[in-house]
């Protein structure tokens, strides 16, 4: 399996495809995280404080992006990330990490999916008990058939998007989708049937993707940032993953700020990254 390597242009294009509210300035492609407030839609990105390349409506809201240069930060950003992708192996898990992979592979094949009907009448199914399980909030209209049928499509039309399936006895039992952009592979989407967890679909999957991230010269494999769910967080650290906070800076409109501040503690911690 590989990842070939989007362009911005094609990243934008597959968000704005997905009903994302994006706008470019200069070269950098912006994406809104809430009104009229602004973040790098390719979220490594590093750009040196300078309004001149920010939005212009972020004037009224604010942005906040990774910086070159550590004395420009007043804040930080962190990512969940799988870093020295070509060391990887199996024997570095942990022993329970271990013995679920290896659970995993005896009951689960992986393959690229690459037929539009077939991904739409096999996967959605098993988004709607994902969604059942997890209540799953981000885009959650996927769960009516012809939504998740109009964001397959998007998916399908480029590409260098991977769609894998992982299959028990034939059947389909989880679905990952992942890309490329520069020198790190996006781990954008996962979802499984609630009965193959159990089985340990996951930790096969994630197996299988880094034995095939560790055969590029891509330099992190990327799995989001913190969420507000502890046991997820902590699954991803338990096989390894690195949570890494890097440099940033965040410039933001003194009322807006205030009223995030006041309205929205919690997105006010993360942006001011305590």
């Amino acid at each position: 399996m590989k990842w070939p390597q989007m362009t911005m242009d094609e990243y934008a294009a597959f968000y704005k495809d997905n009903g994302a509210r994006l706008c470019q300035s200069g070269n950098t492609w912006w994406i809104s995280v809430g009104p009229l407030f602004f973040r790098p839609l390719f979220p490594f990105l590093k750009i040196a404080t300078d309004r001149r390349v920010y939005p212009l409506s972020s004037f009224w809201g604010g942005v906040q992006h990774l910086v070159p240069d550590p004395a420009q930060a007043n804040c930080a950003m962190s990512f969940f990330v799988y870093e020295d992708l070509q060391k990887y192996d199996m024997s570095i898990l942990k022993h329970q990490c271990r013995s679920n992979v290896r659970s995993g592979l005896k009951r689960f094949t992986a393959r690229r999916i690459t037929d539009l009907s077939e991904f739409v009448r096999q996967a959605h199914p098993i988004y709607l008990e994902f969604y059942q399980r997890t209540r799953y909030s981000f885009k959650k209209d996927r769960i009516y058939r012809h939504v998740f049928e109009k964001w397959a499509q998007t998916l399908f039309k480029n590409p260098k998007i991977a769609i894998i399936g992982a299959y028990h006895d034939n059947n389909l039992a989880a679905v990952d989708i992942s890309y490329r952009i520069e020198n790190v592979i996006v781990d954008a989407t996962f979802f499984s049937g609630t009965a193959y967890l159990k089985l340990h679909v996951r930790e096969f999957m994630m197996h299988t993707l880094r034995q095939a991230a560790a055969m590029t010269d891509a330099t992190c494999y990327y799995l989001g940032a913190p969420s507000n769910n502890p046991g997820l967080d902590e699954s991803k650290r338990r096989s390894g993953c690195q949570l890494i906070k890097l440099p940033a800076c965040y410039c933001a409109n003194p009322v807006s700020l205030a009223l995030i501040l006041l309205l929205r503690r919690e997105q006010y911690r993360k942006l001011i990254g305590a």
